[in-house]
């Protein structure tokens, strides 16, 4: 995308594709998070969760949405 945004005037960004982004930052607070809690049985806990356990920060998206957030970052970073 950063490539891209320097390189033409506009980008087209499909919309037909939606999903629920999550931060490494998001990921990895939670997961020390739940480490502090010392759930005395965690390997216990995510066989309950039949070990797939699903995290998302609030909100859904689709590309469009997600490139246009990019882009707007970047000019108010000043890339061009």
């Amino acid at each position: 995308m950063i490539r891209l945004a320097s390189e033409r005037e506009s980008v087209r960004v499909a919309a037909d594709r939606w999903g629920m982004l999550i931060t490494v930052r998001t990921t990895a607070s939670t997961v020390v998070e739940i480490l502090r809690k010392g759930e005395a049985d965690l390997p216990g806990a995510f066989a309950r969760a039949k070990e797939i356990v699903h995290l998302t920060n609030s909100g859904p998206t689709d590309w469009h949405g997600l490139g246009s957030k990019i882009a707007g970052r970047l000019r108010s970073a000043g890339c061009r």
